[in-house]
């Protein structure tokens, strides 16, 4: 629940419209439930339910570079509320992967190595250059560029870490 919910916080913050914050809370729906698109646009509207299949990801795509290439050409090409939502879920994953690998690292736990993949970070990296093209005002984007500055400090030092254990 925490991830919904601090997208929605990101976004209230970023002063987004109350249907797009909706849609933030709502993003993972359709990724993470057997609810459908039809079921989010009877219960929340046409807006809200447009919104969220934009930034969801197509399961069908089986290799994961490709999804992801995939769901950003999609954001990309549905407009400034779904780039608004999809910043603001970056932000909120890219720190909270940060803050795990910290955890890890302090605690000198081995699953640590196992979030230092380079797919993950390189999707996020570019999620930023695509948002920053298309967004480059954004408050979000600012913080997403911040937050992945962090991560990527972390990932520096568990990679120095894990050379000399």
């Amino acid at each position: 629940m925490e991830h919904p919910l601090e997208v929605g916080l990101l976004l209230y913050e970023a002063g987004a419209r109350d249907h797009v914050i909706a849609a933030g809370v709502l993003h993972d729906t359709l990724e993470k439930t057997e609810v459908g698109p039809a079921e989010l646009r009877r219960r929340f509207g046409a807006p809200v339910a447009r919104l969220v299949v934009a930034v969801s990801e197509d399961e069908q795509i089986p290799r994961y570079t490709q999804r992801k290439a995939e769901l950003r050409h999609q954001v990309a090409a549905a407009g400034p509320e779904a780039l608004m939502i999809f910043a603001a879920d970056k932000v909120s994953k890219v720190r909270e992967l940060r803050l795990a690998i910290g955890r890890l690292v302090r605690l000198d736990v081995e699953p640590a190595r196992s979030l230092l993949r380079p797919r993950r970070v390189a999707h996020y990296r570019r999620c930023l250059g695509m948002l920053e093209q298309l967004s480059a005002e954004s408050v979000l984007v600012d913080q997403l560029r911040a937050e992945l500055a962090r991560l990527e400090a972390v990932l520096a030092g568990a990679r120095t870490a894990s050379a000399v254990a």
